[in-house]
């Protein structure tokens, strides 16, 4: 199961990946446009606003299973072995419950937004398809922490053997 879950974010992180890229290449012709044409692209903002959050949702799981987040960990390493243990289990089950209902919750809005027609101001694309990609990206973060939440409980020994 680790693997398929690891290979599901790996997955995610090109499309993460693919997002910047676009991102990049349209912020690129957005400034020749507007620079040297006098001509801005319509939509670019929301366009950005868009990609950015697609890239933050699908790299989300692929920086969990990597453990690449960021910590403070002054605190940490003042505890003792069992302080750190529980600690651990504490934030991760945490953790765990927080991406579930992110996930849960924006998966929720992206079915609201199909009802509602929401739509862009400018290129007037309706938000639902970004909505549903964005609960894709926070159920690929659920299964990691999951599977980090099984690795600190039973692989490390917790509730294992």
């Amino acid at each position: 199961m680790r693997k398929i879950i690891e290979r599901i974010n790996y997955s995610f992180y090109f499309v993460s990946a693919f997002f910047i890229l676009a991102l990049m290449f349209m912020t690129l012709a957005e400034i020749v446009m507007r620079r040297f044409l006098n001509m801005p692209l319509p939509g670019t903002f929301e366009l950005t606003m868009m990609f950015l959050s697609m890239a933050v949702f699908f790299g989300c799981g692929f920086t969990q299973i990597n453990n690449q987040h960021v910590v403070i960990d002054f605190l940490y390493e003042r505890l003792p072995r069992v302080g750190k243990r529980i600690l651990s289990i504490l934030s991760t089950i945490l953790y765990a419950a927080m991406a579930i209902v992110m996930f849960w919750v924006v998966l929720q809005d992206a079915i609201r937004r199909i009802g509602t027609g929401d739509v862009t101001s400018t290129l007037q694309l309706p938000f639902y398809p970004f909505v549903f990609l964005a609960a894709l990206g926070l159920a690929g973060l659920s299964l990691a922490v999951l599977n980090t939440l099984y690795f600190v409980l039973i692989e490390k020994g917790v509730l294992g053997e």
